[in-house]
């Protein structure tokens, strides 16, 4: 009996029902390129092209077309004998940018793990918007201001943002009850830089070009946990690090910055939620309250 290689020919499946190798990659949980090398591996253990490669497209031949629909309906048949005999875990899939995922969501999910252990969840940290019909994921948390087209969104809470430092560096720069911003490094976020607006309404005066800059907002905070300088967090996101004494809060006038941070999910008439991402998702909504 001469079979091809299982993974190569779930690639190959994966990718003829959902039209792309990166809807594959999300549907299998591995890469695009991953899924673009099991279909190489198809083609030369069956010597044939099943696919013509144009730019940013990939179409099936004849031949391409012909095999899948021989091989479709058995495929088919194998996984529904297979879900009778041992049906998979339910999942869901999100979506969230790095800041949120690791210091907010990550320590909550073991009580969603414990509340929930037949629902696995896949958790994806990228900052970059995804289309939540075609990019495989069920849910998504932004923060901007709720411009969302073709989606339904629940906001969890403003990005109100304090300066935080290590409590031995606000000790080290407080004179009195005076914190010496003069002195003071700031810790900046890229593409959120709120430190002129917060210095603006508090009538203070620091050196804006004295400190390091970071891409993401977890750096700055894990440099301020290291006596590095003064971030500016959403008190939200570094709940946890205050209540561990690991930050401080420097001064508690908040800034409002005018974003929010949205949970985020496709209108039923787009793409239903599954009954896994529903509860996902309410549970989520549940641990923002305050």
């Amino acid at each position: 009996m001469k079979l091809p290689p299982l993974n190569a020919l779930r690639a190959f499946d994966s990718v003829c029902r959902l039209g792309s190798v990166k809807d594959a990659a999300n549907e299998l949980f591995v890469t695009p390129a991953a899924v673009s090398q099991q279909l190489k591996v198809l083609e030369e253990f069956l010597g044939n092209a099943l696919f013509e490669r144009h730019p940013r497209q990939l179409r099936l031949t004849a031949i391409g077309q012909s095999y899948h629909q021989t091989i479709s309906r058995p495929l088919r048949l194998i996984s529904e004998a297979t879900e009778r005999l041992a049906p998979r875990r339910r999942g869901t899939s999100i979506t969230v940018i790095p800041s949120f995922a690791a210091l907010w969501l990550a320590p909550r999910l073991a009580d969603f793990a414990r509340r929930h252990p037949e629902i696995e969840v896949r958790i994806e940290a990228d900052p970059n918007l995804t289309d939540l019909v075609t990019g495989g994921f069920d849910l998504a948390i932004r923060v901007g201001r709720g411009n969302y087209a073709g989606s339904e969104q629940h906001k969890l809470f403003a990005q109100d943002i304090f300066p935080v430092a290590a409590p031995q560096y606000k000790r080290k720069l407080t004179r009195g009850r005076q914190f010496d911003w003069s002195r003071a490094h700031l810790l900046h976020e890229a593409g959120l830089e709120f430190w002129d607006a917060w210095l603006d309404a508090r009538a203070v005066r620091a050196d804006t070009a004295r400190g390091l800059f970071f891409s993401h907002g977890m750096l700055a905070y894990a440099a301020a946990q290291a006596g590095e300088g003064v971030a500016l967090a959403p008190r939200e996101l570094v709940a946890r690090l205050l209540g561990d004494g690991k930050l401080s809060i420097v001064d508690s006038q908040p800034l409002q910055t005018g974003l929010t941070y949205w949970l985020v999910w496709p209108k039923p008439s787009r793409r239903p939620l599954s009954e896994s991402a529903k509860i996902f998702r309410d549970w989520i909504i549940e641990q923002a309250l305050p």
